[in-house]
């Protein structure tokens, strides 16, 4: 399994690769940022409303630090500077990797547990151990940059800022871990979760190495949100499966606590990802991408994030669809599992 776990967590590292990168699609470098800016310098004597945000996109592209305010440890000073000083595929292997060793480490020692709400499950248990905590990181750091919000598209869309790069990169390291461990783990393996995260590791990616604007505050950590009350709640109901099965007698806390938690978690997935994730894509994030796609570097980059934004807000309204029927006591679970065959 250890084996098993490696080769699937080394193999997605390609993508970031140099190689891989500049085959794919070229990198935004300083001359192409030159040229771009160059480029909208001209558009803009014949728009006198880019006038302002070209010269201001010229000076975010070309200055050597965001112009981003620092008003908290997570915005700025030596610990987000050490953190955005790293190399995408740096931060990346280093994420993936870490969490990879962790899931093993605490796996062994769950296992060993005498209890049985612990060793029955010891993959899960550990899976969930290291997913909550990564998803409070990425929601917190993206809703204190996604909270200073740009004042044209080209500044949210096309402006290079290294904590959006780092966030992306982090983010693709977590799915690099994700992935491996949640085909080889019971319980964690269904068709729409890995599908989803694998398309998330692709576009983390490919947002990090080439378009690491405002709007990753946004994707890859505001909707974060709602995933530490929703893991809570998963890890809650497998727990009281086996609590269940043991007549363990802490079942009865258990299940208040699983109750209290499904009731959270269901609220802040409505607001968060039915009704949030659903407005800000289709009228927010897609005007934004279609107003500066011709300028871009490279439209397919643009085109490519925003066919993802489009795929994961209907997945949204499915899982949305699967928690209101579950709500209503129509079996939204039992579908759910019976179709990605997740038990």
């Amino acid at each position: 399994e250890m084996s098993r776990l490696l080769l699937l967590s080394l193999l997605p590292l390609l993508l970031l690769s140099p190689s891989s990168s500049s085959f794919l699609l070229p990198p935004i470098s300083t001359s192409t940022a030159q040229s771009f800016s160059n480029t909208l310098s001209s558009s803009s004597s014949s728009s006198s409303s880019l006038s302002s945000s070209t010269s201001s996109l010229s000076r975010l592209l070309l200055s050597p630090t965001p112009l981003i305010s620092t008003t908290t440890a997570l915005r700025g000073g030596s610990i987000s500077s050490t953190l955005t000083s790293l190399t995408p595929l740096q931060t990346t292997a280093l994420t993936g990797l870490t969490l990879l060793l962790l899931q093993l480490l605490l796996r062994t020692l769950y296992s060993l547990s005498p209890s049985p709400l612990i060793n029955k499950r010891p993959g899960y248990l550990a899976h969930t151990s290291l997913c909550v905590p990564c998803q409070t990181f990425t929601s917190i750091y993206g809703l204190l940059h996604y909270l200073s919000v740009p004042s044209t598209p080209l500044l949210r869309t096309l402006t290079p800022l290294p904590p959006a790069r780092f966030l992306a990169s982090f983010l693709a390291g977590v799915m690099l871990w994700d992935v491996p461990v949640s085909y080889c783990t019971p319980g964690l393996r269904s068709w729409d979760v890995i599908s989803h995260h694998v398309v998330l590791l692709l576009v983390a990616s490919l947002a990090a190495s080439q378009m690491p604007g405002w709007w990753c505050y946004f994707y890859f950590g505001v909707v974060e949100i709602v995933s530490p009350p929703l893991g809570v709640y998963d890890q809650l109901e497998r727990t009281c499966d086996i609590a269940k099965s043991t007549k363990h007698p802490s079942l009865p806390l258990l299940a208040r606590a699983r109750d209290f938690t499904k009731i959270l978690a269901a609220l802040v997935f409505t607001v968060n990802r039915a009704m949030m994730f659903t407005f800000v894509t289709f009228f927010r994030f897609l005007p934004d991408a279609s107003s500066v796609r011709r300028l871009a570097p490279s439209s397919l980059v643009v085109d490519l994030c925003a066919f993802a934004a489009v795929g994961f807000a209907g997945l949204q309204i499915w899982w949305f669809r699967m928690l209101v029927m579950e709500a209503r006591g129509r079996g939204g679970r039992e579908e759910y599992e019976a179709r990605t065959g997740r038990k």
